[in-house]
């Protein structure tokens, strides 16, 4: 259907002499002018002269002669004798259809299919080929069964087309055998079978037809349809090249340069490859400047090559132009030039080579040998596309990658990338991948973009084994496999892939998917370094100081950190600047680094920022900036920096604010820190900022107590035990128990008295003697004096006075006020110790500079009587009005007796009375005696 060259020019109906017909020509016979036109065409006894041909012709075409009217037409169609003119070809050829010529309507339906001289039309096409055919034309039938095989003007009909295949290889037709053998081939609409295409190329080769050959020869070469036979593949093309075939030369030496049939042999191969080309095969001279580019059995010789493809290029072949472009854009062989480059791409292109077509529209897009054109670029690479070329289908989904946003660009670039990965490229697989795995968060699709990064990674992709790799380490899209993970990071670094290598190196560090080994994690990051990859400075910088111990090399590889942009090694030289660590100190530099990471969110720098304007070192301290930036940080989940917004609005006059306090508190608590936790639940409990609140208190106390923290554990212990509305013995005793075993001194002392009371079924007089001594040899000064007591108990079945004696001594030298006081009794009274009135009276004092009520007392009588001191009774009007002050009831009665009697005070009987009313008031009998004899006048 598309080679005019199978067209029967309709002979004329028998041999004539020019000098016989010529005069019945001249005198207007129309048959005689057309068959003088064909003697002149063919140059059959008579020299060859188109000009009189095309005279004679149109004498007879005028008069309406069919043939003449098709010859005619087929002249313009050729240019000879005439100059080309498409729609002089129509004219005649459509006269001569209309006449149902069957070789002139099967060649209309050509020209109208092809749009030669007229637009295309496939269905008239189709009806002119449908014409001739049932007039027995071979092209015709062939073309129409095409027609039906592609759906051209008709509908698509694989069956007819069979059929009309046939008949036109009844006819012997070689064409339509070459393509039924395609059709069985490559199973297009039929059930595929070799041996079928074997048959048909087999029968087209026994008409001798060179397609047909060609054809056979390559079944036998590749074993298709028959069982391969090399040498005799070999045979039949090295017959005919020496019956001088000239495409048969061409193969020929192509079977010595792949060493079909025969040995290998490139000298061979070129010399019939110089045969072919002798004669101007435009094929042989390409692949003579092949061999030489390839170096196919000798050496590459890239001058040779160009100079043989530039013969081809010249000649109009279009792979010898790409080539020769080729050649230009990376400078083999001739000079480089991307202008020459792009030159001899655009005449390939313009030949429909799809390679052509991809690279002219690369150099448009990247303005290489030509004025950079998004538009040309575009037209190009479709072409490409279109014609089903992979890299340049892959290509057209980039460029439409990279326009601006829309849901038509997203569209098209997945259709062709998709279109140029089902055909294997694994670049376009890769894109694939890569697209479905980093859409928006609801669109992600890690099912298919496992599938396309396996399937360029099975190529060996390095991209894709390490996206594959990440896919696997966290379980998107895939079972997620830590192990094949990690082996797919290996496998690409090992080809090459920086990324792997760091995510390898990653793996080794943190021993996921298999053996955690620094060294080997050293090397992965070393590697990725060493090709140029930066970010791998920054994880290499983590490690030596994270994991190594090293933090000079840390700090040496933190510039090159730095320029990867890593914002850990940024804010980490900031403060390395900052501090002069191990570097000279610089505060300018150090800020701006510290500032740069802290703007691009990174959560450490946006708290050390906030450092720097809460302390004022290196820049002007602003109590709002420094808030700011713990905020931002805080707002990331950086507890530190929630803590320290805790502190502010607890702590900084200007900003103090419970709710935030309480806010910041909360967050911080979340985020499992014990102290925020225990702290929330003291305020819950004391309603300190908040309402009281014990579930609340009981829930953070929980959290805490949950972490081991054995304070938390006892308090929440003692809400249990202590408040009615959520009593829980168990769980009180749970909890008390857990803290007292965690070394909790108070838990421990809570815990002995608990078992200290009789009145319970828990009552353990040994268990609370343990857990009391255990909690005093923790330096609890309660349980010493506690447990003092108890061992001076005569009554107590645990009697130990010596023990005893020494705990409440303990306690007392750790500063506890009534275990002082008691020790000033025992020395008074020679009880447990032997009398001494000196320390008697020193345990007093000390006992009373801590405050304690009963040892103000108990020094009035020291200093009133001189027992272990001078007596001075000024001072023992002090202890008075220090132990009345303080609201016990004796020390009131006795400062009223000091201001009743006038004794070392002057006497002042309102302040007498004011002292014994408010003895009196807490029930002290003596006051209200005194004050009764004082209020009622004596009875005479």
């Amino acid at each position: 259907m598309d080679n005019d060259s199978s067209f029967n020019r309709m002979d004329s109906d028998g041999f004539y002499l020019l000098e016989d017909i010529l005069p019945a020509a001249q005198a207007g016979d129309s048959e005689a002018q057309f068959n003088v036109g064909h003697i002149y065409e063919s140059g059959e006894e008579t020299p060859q002269d188109y000009e009189l041909a095309a005279y004679w012709y149109a004498q007879s075409a005028n008069q309406n002669h069919p043939s003449a009217q098709f010859a005619l037409g087929q002249l313009f169609h050729q240019g000879k004798g005439v100059e080309k003119n498409p729609q002089t070809v129509l004219l005649w050829t459509r006269k001569a259809a209309d006449q149902d010529l069957p070789a002139a309507q099967a060649f209309l339906g050509y020209l109208i299919m092809r749009g030669l001289g007229v637009e295309v039309n496939e269905a008239e096409a189709s009806k002119w080929f449908c014409k001739a055919a049932l007039q027995g034309d071979a092209y015709a039938q062939d073309s129409l069964a095409r027609c039906y095989e592609h759906g051209l003007g008709c509908d698509q009909n694989i069956d007819e087309a069979l059929y009309w295949f046939d008949c036109a290889i009844n006819q012997s037709y070689c064409p339509s055998m070459m393509r039924l053998a395609t059709i069985y081939r490559y199973g297009l609409g039929v059930e595929e079978s070799l041996e079928k295409a074997f048959y048909w190329y087999e029968q087209a080769a026994k008409l001798d037809d060179e397609d047909g050959l060609l054809a056979l020869a390559d079944c036998y070469a590749y074993g298709i349809g028959v069982e391969e036979n090399e040498p005799y593949a070999f045979e039949i093309i090295r017959r005919l090249a020496n019956e001088n075939h000239l495409e048969f030369m061409l193969q020929l030496g192509l079977y010595y340069r792949q060493g079909i049939g025969v040995e290998q042999n490139t000298h061979q191969a070129l010399e019939w490859l110089h045969k072919a080309a002798s004669q101007n095969h435009i094929n042989a001279i390409f692949h003579i400047g092949y061999t030489y580019s390839q170096g196919i059995g000798i050496d590459v010789n890239e001058t040779l090559a160009c100079e043989w493809y530039l013969k081809a290029a010249e000649m109009g072949h279009s792979w010898g132009q790409f080539n020769l472009g080729l050649n230009f854009s990376r400078g083999l062989g001739l000079a480089q030039s991307d202008e020459q480059a792009t030159h001899w791409y655009r005449l390939s292109a313009k030949q429909g080579n799809s390679w052509a077509q991809h690279n002219l529209g690369c150099a448009y897009l990247e303005g290489k040998g030509v004025e950079a054109s998004s538009y040309l670029a575009h037209l190009w690479l479709r072409r490409s596309a279109e014609q089903g070329y992979p890299e340049g289908q892959y290509s057209l989904a980039q460029f439409y990658s990279s326009q601006p946003d829309s849901e038509d660009h997203d569209e098209a670039a997945l259709f062709w990338w998709t279109e140029s990965a089902k055909q294997g490229n694994r670049s376009a697989q890769y894109a694939l991948g890569f697209y479905f795995a980093n859409r928006d968060d609801a669109e992600k699709d890690h099912l298919s973009a496992a599938h396309w990064y396996q399937l360029a990674a099975d190529q060996e992709c390095k991209s894709a084994l390490n996206n594959l790799g990440v896919l696997y380490r966290n379980g998107s899209g895939v079972e997620q496999d830590t192990t094949k993970g990690r082996a797919l990071f290996q496998q690409a670094a090992e080809l090459g892939n920086s990324i792997a290598a760091c995510n390898l190196g990653n793996a080794f560090e943190t021993g996921l998917g298999g053996e955690k080994n620094l060294e080997k994690a050293k090397h992965w990051y070393q590697f990725a370094l060493d090709q140029g990859h930066l970010p791998a400075a920054a994880d290499l910088a983590k490690l030596y100081f994270h994991d190594l111990d090293d933090i000079e090399t840390s700090n040496s590889l933190l510039p090159k950190a730095v320029e990867s942009g890593d914002l850990w090694s940024y804010n980490r030289l900031g403060v390395i600047l900052l501090n002069g660590d191990g570097l000279t100190k610089d505060p300018e530099r150090a800020l701006t680094l510290i500032q740069y990471a802290a703007e691009k969110e990174y959560q450490h720098a946006q708290r050390n920022l906030g450092h720097c304007y809460y302390n004022g070192d290196v820049i002007d301290q602003d109590i709002h900036q420094a808030v700011h930036w713990y905020e931002k940080s805080a707002k990331q989940g950086n507890l530190k920096s929630q803590l320290m917004l805790v502190q502010i609005y607890r702590d900084d006059e200007q900003l103090r604010d419970p709710q935030l306090e309480l806010y910041w508190c909360k967050l911080a608590a979340d985020l499992g820190d014990i102290d925020s936790q225990f702290n929330l639940g003291i305020a819950y409990h004391n309603g300190s900022n908040v309402e009281a609140n014990l579930e609340q208190a009981i829930h953070w106390f929980s959290k805490a107590a949950k972490q081991d923290d054995m304070e938390a554990q006892f308090k929440l212990a003692c809400l249990y035990l202590d408040e009615e509305h959520v009593a829980n013995p168990d769980l009180g005793s749970k909890w008390l128990t857990l803290s007292a075993n965690h070394g909790f001194a108070k838990a421990q002392l809570r815990l002995a008295l608990e078992y200290l009371d009789d009145e319970t079924p828990a009552y353990d007089l040994d268990l609370a003697i343990r857990w009391l001594k255990t909690s005093a040899e923790n330096n609890h000064v309660p349980a010493q004096i506690t447990l003092g007591e108890l061992l001076l108990d005569s009554e107590c079945d645990a009697f130990d006075p010596e023990a005893g004696f020494s705990w409440i001594e303990l306690a007392a030298t750790n500063g506890n006020a009534r275990a002082q006081f008691l020790l000033g009794c025992y020395f008074e009274d020679g009880e447990h110790c032997d009398q001494d009135e000196s320390k008697s009276y020193q345990w007093f004092l000390t006992s009373s500079q801590n405050d304690y009520v009963d040892a103000h007392l108990a020094l009035i009588k020291c200093y009133l009587q001189g027992i272990g001191t001078e007596q001075d009774n000024e001072k023992a009007f002090a202890c008075a009005h220090e132990a009345a002050n303080q609201g016990s009831e004796a020390g009131q009665y006795i400062l009223g007796r000091f201001y009743d009697s006038g004794l070392h005070v002057e006497q002042d009987m309102d302040q007498a009375i004011y002292w014994y009313q408010l003895a009196a008031e807490q029930g002290y009998q003596k006051a209200n005696e005194q004050l009764q004899a004082l209020l009622e006048p004596d009875i005479k």
